[in-house]
């Protein structure tokens, strides 16, 4: 015990005094990688390359041609939408088809359009790369014109390994042959090496590929294994797979155990689907790529981690060739693919000489905790100086407090407990076991209190019983309840208390920096504000609304007890909602980004991106003119309606998901309102006039 105590003292000494080295100590020489120097000019201040500049410089390091497989009648819909996306961040882009296209960069290989003529379509392609660019290229990536891929994350699997090694990477199948093959959905890259071997010893030698009407993934699987083409494993370290064969609606948020796939992927797969790092998805829908797109590229969540990742390692050759060994060695590892078991060794008792490793691991793992915790405890003694000797708002003293090093992440989960908003999600019986538990299980989770309002109670929910019947006409009647209920029980514990509907997906994050600034004392509700008879117009109830604590104290002291104020009338819940509010003094906030794109959406984003439709049923409600050139904000908080198999996939992209090098500057929480600010602002939103002219 002594020794694990001493081990922990030297380690915190360590740490004090590392943390004043590294103060004077800066980095003269900044790589990379193995090939990659950055030139710093004598007189600048040398900096480590961001994880934005290192997916730039690897943009040229790890050079990828895209072949995609298409069709003359996909050309204006896939192939467009393929080379609006994903398809422009390849070095080169090529659509394999049977009609030269020049505009849009298709080659015509001169087979015939059949879906058993897609091996030896895939074969003329992959000769026609290889006679034209395969020196110009590291890698060569196959994918179909319904595939999604995320190239900077690709080119970070592949900036490891030696493109002159013979190898290719993808989702990895079994099948008779020992190796398995990649599948063709899901996409799979070849290397130089790879391709100039099925050119120079596979394609002109039927014994180790021959020409048949076996499917195109698995045939040219076949023909790699014959000529020494090594399977790669590209899962990532908690084995989950990067590239999908099948939809991301059909693999989320498990693996799937009732189809076809589980029984025919190489590897046992994992619960938790969907790799933080992914690479491909397959089956996308034409209006699904620039969703896509949206929220991998231009969606910003608050709060979401932002550790800088390095590269990894270059292999040696060695340590390249003991991989690319152990790889074609590997026997599948998918129980449900193998008809017997294997006998089980016996256990042996541990040695001596294994004690003694595992005591002195211990006394390391004390020592480095004991680093960790000096260097931690040194930026902490700077904070407390900082919070003492500077002029810092109290509420920027209390998250320097709880949290020393102040990073985004860390002023995110602050802000849960500083902005507590509880939520209160409309819902039915029939909806509990899909929708309602969908939100329980995703956005709801982040809530400060989650409350839904049915007319029958669930076990596995948090409900307030309504007595009343499940009607369309009855909405408001039960949003009245609702809100009744929590002002009585929970008005002073919350700030916010936002009202939503069970097919309604809220980014709670980007909620809370959006009400941060304002006084939850104030008069005032935010929502997607639309037009009505009345002159602030009224928030979409689809697109849910958020109440601050006064608003919802007026709501039920001078509104929802008055008969001429807030009377039943027959119009729906959110136009009579709006209608309260404006006359007990509630004011219409405006939730607009700067750029005038819209936070709230009443509708789905399917029909929304890239714009908003000119001339759709939007514009003659829309309060403010949406901006014409692009839908949505990247400070995006809530969509709807969203399908049950929706939730899953927009917390695998808004909270998983992340793009390597992809630029996610710092935001910083805005500046807290005053009381003058708060009434000058509240004041200018309730003399605002529509600017809709639909």
């Amino acid at each position: 015990m002594y020794r694990n105590i001493l081990c922990l003292a030297l380690g915190l000494i360590i740490g004090i005094r590392l943390t004043d080295f590294f103060e004077y100590f800066q980095l003269t020489e900044t790589q990379f990688g193995s090939t990659a120097i950055t030139e710093i000019d004598d007189e600048a201040t040398p900096q480590l390359p961001t994880e934005e500049e290192l997916a730039q410089w690897l943009h040229n390091e790890t050079r990828v041609l895209c072949m995609v497989l298409t069709m003359p009648k996909n050309h204006q819909t896939r192939v467009r939408k393929v080379k609006r996306t994903w398809g422009k961040r390849c070095n080169k882009l090529i659509f394999i088809s049977s009609q030269q296209d020049q505009e849009l960069g298709a080659i015509d290989v001169g087979v015939p359009e059949e879906r058993n003529n897609l091996y030896p379509k895939m074969r003329k392609a992959l000769e026609f790369v290889y006679k034209n660019y395969v020196e110009e290229y590291d890698w060569f990536l196959k994918a179909d014109d319904d595939t999604f891929v995320i190239m900077e994350n690709l080119r970070l699997l592949l900036y490891p390994y030696d493109p002159e090694a013979a190898l290719y990477f993808g989702h990895r199948f079994r099948t008779t042959f020992p190796q398995g093959y990649m599948s063709g959905g899901a996409g799979y890259v070849i290397s130089r090496d790879a391709l100039r071997r099925l050119n120079l010893f596979a394609f002109n030698n039927t014994r180790f590929c021959p020409l048949n009407n076996m499917s195109e993934d698995r045939q040219i699987g076949f023909c790699l294994q014959n000529v020494g083409v090594v399977a790669g494993d590209s899962r990532d370290e908690e084995g989950r797979d990067r590239f999908l064969p099948m939809s991301l609606k059909n693999m989320l948020p498990t693996f799937p155990t009732d189809n076809w796939l589980h029984k025919l992927t190489f590897y046992e797969p994992v619960n938790e689907t969907g790799s933080s790092s992914g690479i491909s998805f397959h089956y996308v829908k034409n209006h699904e790529f620039e969703m896509y797109e949206f929220l991998l590229y231009r969606l910003r969540v608050f709060g979401t981690p932002l550790s800088q990742r390095t590269l990894p390692p270059r292999l040696e050759d060695k340590q390249l060739q003991n991989q690319m060994n152990y790889w074609s060695q590997e026997n599948s590892t998918n129980p449900y693919a193998c008809h017997s078991v294997g006998s089980l060794s016996s256990c042996k008792m541990l040695s001596t000489q294994y004690i003694m490793i595992l005591v002195m691991v211990r006394n390391i793992l004390f020592l480095v905790l004991g680093i960790i915790i000096g260097v931690r405890l040194t930026d902490f003694v700077g904070y407390l100086k900082l919070w003492r000797d500077n002029d810092i708002k109290a509420s920027e003293k209390a998250a320097l407090l709880k949290y020393p090093v102040a990073t985004e992440e860390h002023l995110a989960i602050w802000l849960r407990r500083e902005v507590r908003i509880l939520c209160l999600v409309l819902t039915m019986p029939s909806s509990h076991s899909t929708k309602a538990a969908r939100v329980n299980r995703t956005w709801g989770a982040r809530c400060n209190k989650l409350i839904f309002m049915s007319t029958k109670t669930d076990p596995h929910l948090n409900i307030l019983k309504i007595n009343i019947s499940e009607s369309r006409n009855n909405l408001y009647a039960k949003v009245r309840t609702g809100m009744g209920y929590v002002h009585k029980h929970h008005l002073n514990e919350y700030d916010w208390f936002l009202k939503a509907d069970d097919d309604t997906y809220v980014v709670m994050e980007n909620l809370r920096l959006f009400l941060y600034p304002y006084d939850p004392e104030s008069s005032v509700y935010f929502g997607c504000r639309f037009k009505s008879s009345y002159s602030q117009g009224y928030m979409s109830g689809g697109g849910g609304y958020v109440l601050s604590r006064d608003a919802l104290r007026r709501l039920n002291l001078f509104a929802l007890n008055s008969t001429t104020t807030c009377k039943l009338n027959g119009d729906s819940e959110d136009v009579q909602i709006g209608h309260c509010l404006q006359d007990v003094g509630v004011v219409a906030g405006d939730t607009r980004d700067f750029q005038g794109h819209h936070r709230f959406l009443p509708v789905s984003p399917w029909t929304l991106i890239p714009f908003i439709p000119y001339g759709s049923w939007m514009d003659s409600y829309f309060f403010h003119q949406p901006n014409p050139h692009s839908c949505c904000s990247s400070s995006l908080i809530n969509f709807h309606p969203a399908r049950v198999c929706a939730f899953d996939l927009w917390e695998f992209f808004v909270h998983r998901l992340s793009v390597f090098g992809h630029p996610m500057g710092a935001v910083e929480l805005p500046p807290r309102l005053n009381f003058r600010e708060m009434h000058a602002q509240l004041r200018y939103w309730s003399q605002v006039v529509s600017d809709s002219h639909g």
